[in-house]
Parts: structure tokens; sequence; C-alpha cells
């Protein structure tokens, strides 16, 4: 090295030039990646068809060795008889063996160097498990035939230095490459048909969102115009006089209640002891007695004067008079006064009446309220839009996860892209940018 080199070496240093950025169409992509291999692949092809030969011939030697094994010769009457036989006996079964080893190692009918490779990567491996799986055989057969099963060995050890041979050309050149590349692209190319497919299905179901939302906004100004329509003013009206009658029965119903109340207990006890005792009262008298303290509508309809009520009320006066209903002497005193009180009350014209008269009042409304034509038409409409929302949440449901479907699939494509770029100008020895949409 000299002064100045030694002193200035890294200025006479070979700077590292940058790669030349190329952008490819992908449709062009794989015939500029093939096109870059054209030279590497013919003479790969010609170096691995020359070496087919040469195994085609290895192969007919080794069928020779063989061959010439089976006729050797070995006297069972000289010498040692027990190691005699095993000889021949190993001899057999490995030549056997080593035959159809050979058929084995039939070179495939094909013109594609990644075959030719497949069956030289399968074909060393057959022979090293062979010769391994062999190898007390070769040892006993070697005792007496040495020179035989030499030939035999040499024959296979020179297949499997081609074997290597033919890998070994195949790794190092650049069609290997190739076939990583077309299947990295290959991969692409589907991810890109899956992407296209899911935006089509993405489209279409936002379309039909777009559409059921339209509707939806004009079924509500639909139902809003009939709401503030003049029949709809004339429904309100109907509805809020109909609430008038329901809360004046509500106040019957507690004032009714409240008369009850000042009995409740004795006429409780009363009821109680009836339940266990069918002779005091029959059944039917008994389930009306009930249903006065839980439905007075229902009860003053089948006892519309109250009759029944009192005479139900006398039974339990005097009870509580003979003893029967069992009360201190100044409670009792107070219970039959208020029953006797409760007896003498007009149901009929205080309450019953009433009552009755409210219900048709109210079956009278909701009769007027369901031949209203305006009712039916907003009835149809809500029911309409609430079909039309459940329409339109799984359709935006749909959409949602088609959406994230696609994402799904454009991180599955850049990565895909980002190896077939890598090995597209590992081969190429270019900056390689392949342009999707």
């Amino acid at each position: 090295m000299g002064l100045f080199e030694w002193l200035f070496g890294w200025l006479f240093k070979s700077r590292k030039t940058a790669k030349k950025t190329e952008v490819w169409e992908i449709e062009k992509t794989l015939s500029y990646v093939e096109e870059a291999c054209a030279v590497d692949s013919e003479s790969l092809e010609k170096e691995i068809f020359s070496r087919l030969s040469e195994v085609k011939h290895l192969l007919k030697t080794l069928d020779s060795a063989i061959g010439e094994a089976r006729k050797k010769n070995v006297s069972l009457s000289e010498g040692n008889f027990g190691l005699r036989r095993l000889v021949v006996t190993s001899r057999d079964g490995l030549l056997n063996r080593f035959s159809q080893l050979s058929k084995k190692l039939e070179p495939p009918k094909t013109t594609s160097a990644s075959e030719v490779y497949n069956y030289a990567v399968s074909s060393k491996k057959i022979v090293r498990e062979e010769v391994i799986q062999s190898r007390k055989n070769i040892a006993y057969t070697k005792a007496l035939l040495a020179g035989e099963i030499k030939a035999i060995g040499q024959s296979l050890e020179e297949i499997d230095w081609v074997f290597s041979a033919m890998q070994e050309s195949f790794e190092k050149n650049k069609v290997a490459r190739l076939e990583e590349f077309r299947k990295q692209f290959s991969g692409l190319e589907s991810a890109m048909k899956e992407r296209e497919a899911i935006e089509g299905e993405c489209k279409k179901s936002l379309a039909l969102a777009n559409d059921i939302s339209l509707k939806t906004k004009r079924l509500s100004i639909d139902i809003a115009e009939l709401k503030n329509s003049s029949f709809a003013h004339e429904l309100s009206g109907l509805e809020a006089k109909k609430k008038v009658f329901f809360d004046e029965k509500g106040a019957l119903r507690q004032k009714f209640l409240a008369v009850l109340e000042k009995v409740d207990k004795p006429l409780t006890r009363f009821l109680k002891i009836a339940s266990s005792n069918d002779g005091i009262v029959s059944h039917e008298e008994r389930d009306l007695a009930n249903s006065y303290f839980q439905n007075v509508l229902v009860a003053s309809k089948r006892d519309p004067k109250g009759e029944q009520l009192k005479k139900i009320l006398s039974r339990v006066l005097a009870m509580v008079e003979g003893g029967a209903i069992s009360m201190k002497e100044k409670e009792k005193e107070k219970r039959i006064q208020a029953l006797r009180e409760v007896m003498e009350y007009d149901f009929f014209s205080e309450i019953f009446w009433k009552l009755n008269s409210l219900e048709s009042e109210i079956m009278a409304i909701d009769k007027k309220i369901s031949e209203f034509p305006l009712n039916k038409k907003i009835f149809d409409a809500e029911h309409e839009l609430a079909s039309a929302q459940r329409e339109l949440s799984a359709a935006e449901e749909t959409v949602n996860r088609l959406g994230l479907k696609e994402k799904q699939k454009e991180v599955e494509i850049l990565s895909a892209k980002g190896l077939a770029e890598k090995l597209a100008s590992g081969i190429t020895e270019k900056q390689v940018v392949i342009k999707i949409e």
C-alpha cells in the first residue's frame, strides 16, 4: 500500500452507488422480474439438465455395479459357514434395496427447473437415508465383497454430489428467488382482488344504508305532519277527554276503598274464615267479596246495586256481634257502628252508577279513536318507521363490518407489496416500487 493510499485510503475506496428507483405498474411487474431472470434461467437450465444427464449415466453405473455384485459367487463350503451365510443374506437384501433406490432416483420428465430442483433435494435425502439404514448390511457384505461394495458406494457418492451441485446451483441463481417472488406476487394479486370484491360489497351496503336513512327521514316528516294536522288536534282532544274520565274512575275507586277501609278488619277476617269453611257463604259470594278489593268495576257489574255486598256485610255484622269474629270490646263497638254505616251507604248512586257511566263514556271514545282515519295512518307510518330503523341499524352494522374487513385487507396488501418489492429489488438489483391503486 502506498503512502497516499495509506493516508488517504478512504478517498480511493469505491463508493456504493444508490440503486436506481423504478416504479412499475403491477400489471407489468411479473414480466419485468422474469425478464431480469431470463439469462440466469437459461444458464441454470443448461447446467441442471446437464446434471440430469450425469445422474442418468451414474444410475446406469450403479445398476451395473449392483449386477456385478449379484454375479459374485460366495461359496458357503469354504471358510466360516455362518459368516458366509450372513454375507449372502446381507448382500441379497442390500442389492435389492439399492436396486429399488435406483428406480426411485429416476429423473422426472420435465422442463421445469424448479421441479428438477425439488427432485434433487428429495433424491439427495433419499440416498442418504437409504445408505444410513443399510449400514449393517454394507458392513457384513463388505467382508467378502469389498471391491463390489466399494464400486456401489462410489456411484452413490457421485450421485449424491451431483444432487448437491444441482441444489447449490439453483439456490445461488436468481431463478430460485423468482419462484419465491411469483408466490408472493400471486398472494398480492389475490389480496387485491379480494379487496376489490369487498369494496364492491361496501359500496352496495352504503348505498342501501343511505336509501334507508332517507326513508326514515321521510317517514319521520310524514308522521310529524300527521300529528300536527287539524285531525290530529281533534284526536288529541278525544284522548285528553278519555284521560279525564280515567282520572274520575280512579277517584271513584279510591272513594269506594275509603268506604270499605272502615270495615276492612272485620271483612278481612270474615273472608279468611269463609275461605276455610264453605258453609258460611257460597263460593260465588266469596269470589264477589274478594273482587271488591281487587277490581271494583268488575264487582259493580256483577252486583250493580250493591245488594250482595250489603248481604255479606250483614253476615259480617252478625259474626262480630255474636263473637265469631273476636275483637276487643271497645274496637268491637267501633266496628259494629262502622258496619251499620257502610250498610246504609248508597253504593249504587254514589259509586257504581257513576263508575259504569264513566266506563261507557270511555268505551265510546275508544270506538271513535279506533275508527278515526288519522289514527290508523299514524299507526301504520310509525310501524313502517320502526321497521325502517331496524333495517338501517342492520345496514350500518354491515357497512362497519365491511369497512373493518377492508382495512384489514389493506394491511395485508401493503405487507405483501413490501415483500414483493424487496424480492424484486434483490433480483433486479434496482430499487423497485410496485404501483397499486
